[in-house]
């Protein structure tokens, strides 16, 4: 637990001395921007009889809330390929911590970092009233994928070039939940293959704007442990790339 801890210091001095972690922390204030200012724009620029871009709000904060862990992800995979070119992984491997211990640090850090940025966001864009605790624990629930992303990218790459093409190639994934909003029950559920699938129904539940057969706690409790099972099974495809 303490080498844990002393890692997990170490990535957040870390943020810094990067030029592109410092821009990580800024960019949820250009999403809030975005949704605090733009939406009600492009809400009246769009406003007609047969259309009105409130009755889609959820939809959008689903967007918002699914995108900022998606981010972070991406870009924590891109770099922990990066460190893997450097052959700075296979360095770790012969120091006294664990593998484990190094990848668990560095997602945890953003996870942290993902549920704040998520809470903020969805209280500043100022779309729908979130209670503090709702608001925590589907952000926290989401910021999960920051772990299946940096795994996801790092199962399906080699090197920074594959990972480009690994993050365009599952983009998709990020616009699944949104999605599923709009396709009939049960078969919306085909859509819960993605991980952000789960906190945006927990979202769409809360806000009556799904048609829901689990409580917003139940589709949390289950995204929760789906999210840490398919990331326990990508920690273990990355493993067996780096001891290859």
């Amino acid at each position: 637990m303490g080498k844990t801890k002393a890692l997990l210091i170490s990535q957040f001095k870390r943020i810094g001395r990067d030029n592109v972690l410092l821009l990580l922390m800024v960019y949820p204030f250009i999403l809030t921007i975005l949704g605090r200012y733009l939406v009600p724009i492009i809400q009246k620029a769009t406003l007609s009889n047969t259309f009105d871009l409130a009755n889609h709000y959820h939809a959008l904060m689903i967007f918002f809330v699914i995108m900022n862990p998606a981010l972070y992800g991406n870009v924590i995979g891109l770099m922990l390929l990066d460190e893997r070119e450097d052959n700075t992984l296979t360095a770790i491997r012969v120091l006294p911590i664990k593998m484990s211990q190094y990848i668990l640090s560095k997602s945890t850090l953003f996870i942290i970092i993902s549920t704040i940025s998520g809470m903020l966001i969805t209280w500043l864009i100022n779309l729908y009233y979130v209670p503090v605790t709702a608001s925590f624990l589907i952000n926290f629930v989401a910021s999960l994928g920051v772990t299946f992303g940096m795994l996801l990218v790092n199962s399906l790459a080699s090197n920074k070039v594959e990972g480009f093409a690994a993050m365009k190639g599952t983009g998709f994934i990020l616009i699944i939940p949104v999605i599923a909003l709009y396709i009939p029950y049960p078969f919306n559920y085909i859509c819960g293959i993605a991980p952000g699938f789960w906190p945006a129904m927990a979202i769409a539940t809360y806000f009556d704007k799904f048609y829901s057969t689990m409580s917003v706690w139940t589709y949390l409790g289950v995204g929760f442990v789906y999210i840490v099972i398919i990331s326990i099974v990508l920690y273990k495809k990355v493993m067996t790339k780096l001891l290859s």
